[in-house]
């Protein structure tokens, strides 16, 4: 049991209607300053002030929704999204060149002329998408946000089923099990892309957040100085800032003048002069 603020790393989310649902949930367990970023992650928040949280309790909740709590020092899992699209990729491909070959007027593979030959080549990528995008759908739906992982759910499965009764009817022309398996392995490639992006954009943050100050000196009102962290800061609170320091917050100078180097904001290269009652 806790009562400090927590910091987590949620993996699964992909969209924003994955970080309404987790917010929701938080929210309803009488947490405070819910903060949720799906693109990077991201999730924090806060007991109040009586309030006591069971993060063992919490980490379960997110795994019902689809999604899973990162910790630390975890085994990276085998079946990393990297290893998914690699096995959906190989199994969609034969399929796909197979039904633009036709396209063409070329035969191709006579084997894969077979429907059940394609059923065996689909089922692999049918199954590895089912079960990462089916899971996450289902916990979507039980927290009463639907994510985009319900529509490629639905689009994949329809597909799927739909050409598995073209098959027992032997109808060739309302079979698509290359539709099936390309839908899955598209979305893998775009979540990979989407994550390798992130991971860069994350990156790039992290750097400008160690230019950052971590600590700040706060006032109290008996005039006593006390060092609390940066994420203590509460508006009104009166800081503060000593010669060669880095500014903590936004705020407005109450008393004194300085040089305020804000090249990382402006570009300019020079010290700028700041006065009492101007926001630095």
């Amino acid at each position: 049991m806790t009562k400090l603020p927590v910091e987590w790393n949620v993996e699964g989310m992909d969209c924003v209607n994955c970080a309404t649902s987790i917010t929701r949930f938080l929210e309803r367990k009488g947490l405070q300053d819910v903060y949720v970023n799906y693109a990077t992650g991201e999730v924090r928040f806060k007991a109040g002030e009586n309030a006591t949280i069971d993060l063992e309790e919490l980490k379960k909740g997110i795994a019902k929704l689809g999604y899973h709590v990162a910790e630390e020092e975890e085994k990276p899992p085998f079946w990393t999204l990297e290893r998914k699209l690699l096995v959906s990729a190989l199994f969609t491909a034969p399929l796909l060149l197979q039904h633009i070959f036709m396209g063409l007027g070329f035969h191709g593979l006579h084997i894969l002329h077979n429907p059940w030959v394609q059923l065996l080549v689909c089922l692999p990528a049918f199954l590895l998408g089912a079960w990462h995008f089916g899971l996450s759908a289902w916990g979507s739906l039980r927290g009463g946000v639907p994510n985009m992982d319900v529509l490629i759910f639905l689009g994949s499965t329809a597909a799927f089923v739909y050409s598995l009764v073209g098959a027992i009817l032997q109808e060739p022309d309302y079979i698509f099990f290359e539709t099936s398996a390309t839908i899955i392995t598209l979305v893998f490639a775009g979540n990979l892309l989407e994550k390798r992006s992130v991971k860069q954009t994350t990156s790039a943050i992290e750097d400008l957040t160690k230019l950052q100050a971590s600590t700040a000196r706060k006032i109290m009102p008996s005039g006593a100085v006390v060092t609390i962290s940066i994420r203590e800061i509460e508006a009104g609170d009166l800081l503060q800032v000593n010669e060669g320091d880095q500014i903590p917050a936004d705020g407005t100078i109450e008393e004194g003048e300085a040089l305020l180097d804000e090249s990382m904001l402006t570009g300019e290269s020079e010290p700028r002069g700041q006065e009492p009652g101007v926001n630095p």
